[in-house]
C-alpha cells in the first residue's frame, strides 16, 4: 500500500477535537512540568497512554498527535472501545507505528491531515532533550527524558494547576495500562489526587440529632425573648410574642383532638401569620401542608384531599375558595379566629407531646406538570440539619 492509499484508509475523515480545553486565552511563553518515572516506556507504550489521555480529557474514545524522535515525524491516531484489552491496544499502536514509520512525512503535512490549526497541535517526543520545547504550531508537548515525564504548555492557556493533574494522570495511565484488564479499567486518577477528593467528601459533623425544629425555636424564645424574631412590612413580633400566639394555636389543636401524625393545611398570603401558624401547627406535633392561594382551587382541593389534612387555617378573605373543595369535610378555622383564641395554660403547653425527630415537617408537592401532583415528605430531622450546616457557614 502507498501513502497516499494509505492516508485516504486511515486519515481521511474528519479528525477528532482531542485538545484539552484551555483554562486561559492569551498566549504566554512556554512553561514546563515534569515528574519522575523509573521507567518511562517505550514509543508503542508512550502513544498508547497519551492517546488514553487525551480521550479522558476530550470526553473520546479516539486520539491523535505527532510523534516525533529525532529527525522524523509521523501522524498517530487510533480510536478504542472500552472493552479492548490492554494487549490488544499496544498490538494496535505498535502496527500503526511501524507502517506509519514507512512513510516520509513533513510536520506541515501532519498537521493538514489532522486537521490542526496553527498553535492547536500535540505533540509526543519519547526521547527528548533536556531543553527540548514544542514548536509554534503545538498548544501541548508531551516528552520522556531519561527517568523523567513531562509536558511542556503555554502559559497563557494553561495553568500550572490543570497541567500537573493531566501529567499526574499521563503517569498512572501509563503505569497501570499492563496490568489492567480492559482498558475502562485503567487508572487514571493518582492517588495524590484520591486522596484530595476524599478530603473533598470528608463532610461528617456532629450535629444535635435529638431535637426539632420546635426545640430549637422554644430555645432561643428563652434566651431572647424581647429580639425580634419576625418582621412583616410595619409590623414586628419579638420571640415572646411568636411563642405564646403559636402556643394558643397549638393548644387550640390539641383540645380537637390533633397532634403526631396528623397533617394541617395552611391556606393564606404571604403574612406574619404564615410563620405564627405554621410554628404552632408544629408544636402540636402535627405536619403542615401549605395552599398557594395563587393555585387554582381544583389543585388546592386535590393537595387537602392527598394529604387527608384534617384541618384547614384560612385567611378571612379566602374561605369562600374552600367551597371549591368538594371532598373536604374536616375542620376550618380563620386567621381572625386563630388571633382571639384563648392563651394557652402551663398545663396545656405541658401536655403537649410535640414532634420527634423522624416525624414529618412539611408536606408540599410537585408541580404535576408531567402528571398527577405528588406530595414530597421533609421531616423533622432533615430541617435539622439544614439549620446546624446553616449557622456553621454563615
Amino acid at each position: 500500500m502507498d501513502k497516499k492509499a494509505w492516508c485516504d484508509k486511515y486519515l481521511s475523515d474528519e479528525s477528532p477535537e482531542c485538545l484539552p480545553l484551555p483554562d486561559g486565552r492569551e498566549h504566554g511563553s512556554w512553561g514546563r512540568q515534569a515528574m519522575g518515572m523509573a521507567k518511562a516506556g517505550d514509543n508503542v507504550e508512550l502513544s498508547a497512554s497519551l492517546l488514553l489521555l487525551l480521550g479522558i480529557y476530550g470526553g473520546l474514545q479516539e486520539g491523535a498527535f505527532l510523534l516525533q524522535q529525532g529527525t522524523w515525524a509521523m501522524p498517530v491516531r487510533l480510536g478504542w472501545q472500552g472493552e479492548e484489552t490492554p494487549r490488544d491496544f499496544l498490538s494496535r499502536v505498535e502496527n500503526w507505528l511501524a507502517e506509519a514509520r514507512a512513510f516520509p512525512w513533513q510536520e506541515e503535512e501532519i498537521g493538514e491531515l489532522l486537521g490542526w490549526e496553527q498553535g492547536r497541535g500535540l505533540v509526543l517526543c519519547p526521547e527528548a532533550e533536556a531543553d527540548w520545547r514544542p514548536g509554534k504550531d503545538y498548544a501541548l508537548g508531551f516528552y520522556a527524558c531519561g527517568e523523567e515525564l513531562g509536558i511542556c504548555y503555554d502559559e497563557g492557556k494553561y495553568s500550572r494547576e490543570l497541567i500537573w493533574e493531566m501529567l499526574a494522570s499521563w503517569r498512572e495511565i501509563l503505569l497501570s495500562l499492563p496490568e489492567a484488564e480492559a482498558l475502562n479499567k485503567v487508572r487514571a486518577v493518582s492517588a495524590e489526587t484520591l486522596q484530595r477528593l476524599d478530603r473533598f467528601n470528608d463532610n461528617k459533623r456532629e450535629y444535635d440529632r435529638k431535637s426539632t425544629i420546635v426545640d430549637l425555636f422554644r430555645q432561643r424564645a428563652a434566651e431572647f425573648p424581647e429580639h425580634t424574631a419576625v418582621i412583616y412590612e410595619e409590623r414586628s413580633y419579638t420571640y415572646a410574642q411568636v411563642e405564646e400566639m403559636s402556643d394558643r394555636l397549638a393548644a387550640y389543636l390539641a383540645r380537637q383532638g390533633l397532634g403526631r401524625g396528623d397533617r394541617v393545611a395552611v391556606f393564606i398570603p404571604r403574612s406574619e401569620y404564615m410563620v405564627i401558624v405554621s410554628l404552632g401547627v408544629l408544636k402540636a406535633g402535627c405536619a403542615y401542608e401549605p395552599l398557594d392561594p395563587n393555585y387554582p382551587d381544583e389543585r388546592l382541593s386535590f393537595m387537602a384531599k392527598d394529604a387527608e389534612v384534617k384541618l384547614i387555617i384560612v385567611a378571612d378573605e379566602l374561605k369562600a375558595r374552600l367551597e371549591n373543595f368538594p371532598e373536604y369535610e374536616g375542620l376550618v378555622l380563620t386567621i381572625s379566629e386563630v388571633a382571639n383564641l384563648p392563651k394557652a395554660t402551663e398545663e396545656e403547653i405541658k401536655a403537649m407531646e410535640g414532634p420527634k425527630p423522624e416525624d414529618l415537617f412539611i408536606l408540599i408537592y410537585t408541580s404535576g406538570t408531567t402528571g398527577v401532583p405528588k406530595g414530597v415528605r421533609l421531616l423533622h430531622s432533615n430541617l435539622i440539619v439544614y439549620a446546624a450546616w446553616y449557622r456553621r457557614y454563615y
